[in-house]
């Protein structure tokens, strides 16, 4: 699976929150109940609400990946009976902004493979439930369907016990079918211009084929009031992959400056320097280095940089290694300017 996370100026208005969510086993048990995804909004949003989508969902999954579940159907109505729990709470607390403005989508998807001992995929467990305003649609074979569209809840909230979150529905996903999941104001950008009938009608979608298509909304034309979040989720053999570089149109100064910084930093990750001594390993074969005399001091020289390197100390935490590398580049940009203007 390839997932795609795409924001659009998440700063243009500042009553509205939105989020999306990956979450991907890390152990062999979490791998019997599949990958979790979520894109939520609120709206009429206080200041002290940005926290609240993030509670919510957290809580969510914590429940999902408890130990005690064996089934991905148990795990996903055990989750959302979870959050009508902390819900329920959030409204004993006075904690009502969230009433008529909360929109939600939860996904469950589990690859399912031909046997016991194949790696090859048969197809996928799909359970998923939304409240509120958000859209599911299933692309395939180039046909666009809206899976959520009968899974609309009632507007009217059983207050006692709070039930926000009650029905789900599950189905089969087959291989190359494409899952997007969207806010319904992106969702309608899209409509209006055609995004998802360009998304379906693709085949064999990858990165390059994804910026092309959203490349419409590089220009200020075009992207002046679009705003949202969706997840594009590609189902293949490949396995699991989550792009978390978020793509963010360029409207306001904030949302510039992430984006130049994410294209800065991918830049110079895959600068061979850097490269080289993030990925190389601190064990040498010895017979592949016995007969290299003419590099021997020049690899002496660079073995000993390579073991203070500090990238290979964070190389597992890719957020960390992003914020120490932007640090850096900042850092030198001002010694710079210091030396030439004083």
């Amino acid at each position: 699976m390839r997932v795609f996370e795409l924001y659009f100026n998440p700063k243009l208005k500042e009553d509205r929150f939105f989020e999306s969510f990956i979450y991907e086993p890390e152990n062999a048990h979490e791998k019997k109940l599949g990958n979790l995804y979520a894109v939520a909004e609120l709206k009429n949003a206080l200041p002290k609400s940005s926290a609240f989508l993030n509670s919510l969902v957290t809580t969510i999954k914590q429940k999902y990946y408890t130990i005690s579940f064996n089934s991905q159907e148990k795990a996903i109505l055990e989750g959302l009976k979870k959050a009508n729990e902390f819900l329920e709470e959030e409204v004993k607390k006075d904690n009502i902004h969230w009433l008529g403005n909360l929109s939600f989508s939860l996904i469950s998807i589990n690859p399912l493979r031909k046997n016991k001992f194949s790696k090859e995929i048969k197809n996928f467990d799909l359970f998923f439930t939304k409240t509120g305003d958000t859209k599911i649609f299933l692309l395939r074979n180039g046909q666009i369907i809206d899976i959520g569209k009968n899974l609309q809840l009632s507007e009217e909230i059983e207050p006692y016990p709070l039930k926000v979150f009650s029905n789900i529905a599950s189905g089969k996903l087959n291989i190359n079918d494409i899952l997007l999941i969207t806010t319904k104001d992106l969702c309608d950008f899209f409509s209006k211009d055609k995004i998802i009938e360009k998304i379906a009608k693709n085949t064999n979608l990858n990165e390059d084929k994804i910026n092309q298509i959203f490349s419409f909304y590089s220009s200020d034309k075009n992207n002046k009031e679009i705003f949202g979040v969706c997840l594009l989720i590609i189902l293949n053999q490949e396995k699991t992959f989550a792009n978390k570089s978020k793509i963010f149109a360029r409207k306001k100064q904030n949302s510039s400056y992430l984006y130049h910084f994410e294209k800065i930093y991918e830049f110079i990750k895959n600068f061979s320097f850097i490269s080289y001594f993030s990925t190389k390993k601190t064990r040498r074969n010895k017979n592949q280095i016995k007969n290299k005399k003419e590099r021997k001091s020049f690899n002496n020289l660079f073995s000993l940089f390579f073991v203070l390197n500090p990238f290979n100390i964070i190389t597992k935490n890719s957020q960390i290694r992003k914020i120490i590398i932007l640090f850096l580049m900042l850092a030198i940009i001002m010694i710079l300017g210091f030396l030439v203007f004083r």
